[in-house]
């Protein structure tokens, strides 16, 4: 017995005077760029594609750490560049099937993602193909993922298709986020659930739209989602929703809409009308700051307003409203005006929904409002904006 317990002493020490030696070996210049050149020719053949690697660096507690990462696309472009890459993996949890990473940091990511068209897939697929399992027979892992705490810093992020002018932000064929800054915890991700929070999101995109900061608390399964805190800053606007809930049967498409049931509420908001003018370029000319507060619920067919309570900032403007909207119609309707008006640039849904505003210009309005077309001059025209000049 003390013969054994000699030679698990002995072997327990080894393993960690060998684990000493390569942490050691990997604080050399000339160590530490010879594996990051080595590693990177193995993912480079991996992928099909050109990879550079700075240096990899071994640091105390299980922490990899590595820099100036470079990948290249299947036509020899940038694709994505990282100034450091690091990471602090749990390889007891991995050798039990699941992944957790204590701590995680991205620094000077660059992402360049494009496609030739919208029917083509994007330079990142290759990757996406490879990390794919090819043997379909082979049974599924169940996925387990905990993330305790990724740093993003200076993120930059570009997506094109190629072939469309619409530069718009609305099109979604364009994107060029920079400055993007994130502090995100992922408490459990698996199959059928998700455990997020993210403490802070910021980033500016290069249409003029800045997100100055995004909080966001959620739990979601197959039956419920919960959002305990949602928060979104823009220059000079606000948004906070406290608490949202919704239920749903999501084994499939078809169940998700019909077992659809939420609940939500939104208070001490406000809307500066100019910063969402890359969404609205008309709302540029509008300084006004729009406050608002709702409660809603409802099921995949219909809304319940319990209260929508909107004011401007100069006290000129103050509605107060309640109603149903019955989301079946309101579809058969927006198809239907949407085939009449084709060619407008824009078009938004109208609604059919029972309000009633009292609107401080003493203009009366006690009669429902049925399949309004939301348009800016239609709007100015009907008063439901009020003093807008």
């Amino acid at each position: 017995m003390k013969r054994l317990k000699t030679i698990i002493n002995a072997t327990i020490w080894t393993l960690c005077a060998l684990y000493l030696s390569i942490v050691v070996l990997l604080k050399i210049p000339a160590v530490q760029a010879f594996v990051g050149s080595q590693t990177a020719n193995f993912i480079g053949n991996a992928l099909d594609t050109k990879v550079s690697i700075g240096r990899i660096d071994l640091g105390l507690l299980n922490r990899v750490i590595i820099d100036n990462v470079r990948i290249d696309d299947q036509a020899n472009k940038k694709l994505l560049t990282a100034t450091r890459l690091s990471a602090k993996i749990s390889f007891t949890d991995l050798a039990k099937g699941g992944i957790t990473i204590s701590s995680a940091q991205i620094f000077g990511l660059d992402a360049n993602i494009y496609r030739k068209d919208e029917k083509s897939n994007t330079n990142l697929q290759f990757i996406i193909d490879a990390l794919a399992s090819k043997d379909t027979t082979k049974t599924k892992k169940p996925l387990n993922l905990e993330i305790g705490s990724l740093v993003i810093r200076h993120g930059k992020v570009r997506y094109n298709q190629l072939d469309s002018p619409d530069y718009r932000l609305t099109s979604l064929k364009h994107i060029d986020l920079s400055d993007i800054s994130a502090h995100i915890i992922l408490n459990r991700l698996t199959n059928d659930s998700i455990n997020l929070n993210i403490k802070k999101l910021a980033l500016k995109d290069k249409s003029g739209l800045q997100l100055r900061d995004f909080k966001l608390r959620a739990i979601a399964s197959k039956k419920k989602a919960e959002i305990d805190k949602l928060y979104i800053a823009l220059p000079k606007s606000e948004i906070n929703i406290d608490k949202a809930v919704a239920t749903y049967d999501a084994k499939d498409c078809k169940s998700l809409l019909p077992s659809l049931q939420y609940e939500a509420e939104m208070e001490h908001s406000h809307v500066y009308l100019p910063d969402l003018a890359t969404v609205v370029p008309e709302l540029a000319k509008l300084a006004n700051t729009i406050n608002i507060s709702t409660s809603i619920s409802g099921t995949g067919t219909s809304m319940k307003v319990a209260s929508l309570e909107i004011d401007t900032d100069n006290g000129s403007t103050k509605l107060s409203t309640n109603g149903s909207l019955y989301l079946k119609k309101i579809l058969q309707k927006w198809s239907q005006t949407y085939a009449k008006n084709s060619t407008k640039q824009r078009l938004v849904a109208p609604v059919l929904v029972n309000v009633y505003l009292d609107i401080e210009s003493g203009i009366p309005f006690d009669q429902p409002f049925i399949d309004f077309l939301f348009e800016g001059r239609d709007v100015i025209d009907r008063k439901i904006y009020h003093n807008v000049e």
